[in-house]
């Protein structure tokens, strides 16, 4: 995975300054005799924190825990900021492919429902998951997610309900996939009202 490094380097500058150290206290920090690990002098913290560099596991360890947060969220962002990094990255992907191929352009609007869809799903699923967050797992996630909602962009409703029937999907995967396809409100109202996949095919098939 991609790591923003400009990004990077402003969370690990958020968490020194929240410490109150200088950048010569905060590479003492990184010294650990057992592990024969050499304390950063400035000019390395100042190169983590410009986004320059990228320092090694064991100070990344030692400076997400100084900031209270994961590894991966130092690397990354949070949850949200990921999800949602690696979702844009995957909708201009699939527009690269849809041109190349010469295939139909994505309007504005399905990438904002797309974007919309894809970050409350994922969240939704991460809240609802007893596990620790595995971000390599989330953004692989993310991409089978979005290549789905592609096959299914520009489908007609009549033409879902078939692709339901023969993918023998479940409603709320369907309803993700061929969200582009109803207005907003329509689509809230599915899912509040349409829990199986019984009930959903007449609705796509109207």
């Amino acid at each position: 995975m991609n790591i923003d490094k400009a990004n990077f380097g402003e969370r690990v500058r958020s968490i020194r300054l929240s410490l109150g150290m200088s950048q010569e206290e905060f590479g003492l920090k990184m010294e650990n005799k057992k592990r024969k690990e050499n304390p950063a002098n400035k000019a390395i913290v100042s190169s983590w924190e410009r986004g320059i560099s990228v320092p090694n596991p064991y100070r990344l360890k030692t400076i997400s825990k100084l900031g209270g947060i994961t590894v991966d969220e130092l690397l990354y962002g949070s949850i949200e900021e990921f999800i949602s990094r690696v979702a844009i990255e995957e909708i201009d992907r699939l527009e690269q492919e849809r041109i190349k191929n010469g295939d139909r352009m994505l309007t504005p609007s399905i990438k904002k429902v797309w974007l919309e869809q894809v970050i409350t799903a994922e969240l939704e699923t991460e809240k609802n998951s007893t596990a620790p967050f595995d971000y390599a797992e989330i953004a692989e996630s993310v991409k089978r997610y979005l290549s789905a909602m592609d096959d299914f962009a520009y489908l007609m409703p009549s033409e879902a309900a078939e692709a339901v029937k023969a993918n023998n999907l479940s409603s709320k995967e369907l309803l993700h996939r061929v969200a582009p396809l109803a207005d907003p409100k329509t689509y809230e109202e599915i899912i509040q009202h349409y829990d199986s996949i019984d009930d959903l095919l007449p609705k796509l098939e109207q």
